[in-house]
């Protein structure tokens, strides 16, 4: 992800670690190539690709797409940079962390994930206003009815463990939870 829009997007990763990254694409094909690491996986829209690997030697390799996806195909270029060492990766992470999020208060941060791409208001609602999933309007604080009947309070544990972007995890069990909520009335009065 690039930093800022005029620095082009990079991939760091730290030497002799296995890296995981999770592919989609917004529009059509691509292909995620790095000649280097011979790896390839194809990039495809609506659908999550997983890649594993590891990078033994530092440097900086070239990445590309490797599918035809465009007029501006030759375009799709970046670079994956090895670091030298774990620090070194530790000391870059800490610097792209600041210059994209140092700047900000907490509340500006929160509004970043929430309207930004992939954030929360694509099925939440801050207002009541129902949409795939339940409004954050008086959430905190209230009774939740999770799967099986669970009763939950929606304090702030309640809301770092299924409302955290970096829990995918509890994330995904949440969904399936609210799935459960909304479903199961309409399961009963189908049958």
């Amino acid at each position: 992800m690039p930093l800022s829009e005029d620095q082009p997007a990079e991939l760091h990763v730290p030497p002799g670690e296995p890296v995981k990254l999770v592919l989609t694409s917004d529009d059509v094909i691509h292909g995620f190539f790095i000649s280097a690491f011979r790896l390839k996986m194809d990039v495809v829209p609506g659908r999550y690709n997983t890649l594993w690997f590891t990078a033994t030697r530092p440097g900086e390799y070239l990445v590309q797409c490797s599918a035809y996806c465009g007029t501006r195909h030759s375009e799709m270029r970046s670079v994956c940079i090895v670091h030298p060492g774990r620090p070194s990766f530790d000391e870059w992470l800490r610097n792209a962390k600041q210059k994209t999020l140092g700047k900000l208060t907490p509340v500006d941060r929160g509004r970043r994930l929430y309207v930004g791409k992939g954030g929360c208001v694509q099925c939440h609602s801050l207002d009541g206003t129902r949409r795939i999933g339940p409004t954050f309007k008086d959430l905190y604080g209230a009774e939740v009815v999770l799967r099986g009947g669970v009763r939950k309070l929606a304090d702030e544990d309640y809301l770092r463990e299924h409302y955290t972007p970096v829990d995918l995890v509890g994330l995904y069990w949440h969904f399936v939870d609210i799935i459960w909520i909304y479903l199961f009335p309409l399961l009963y009065l189908i049958r």
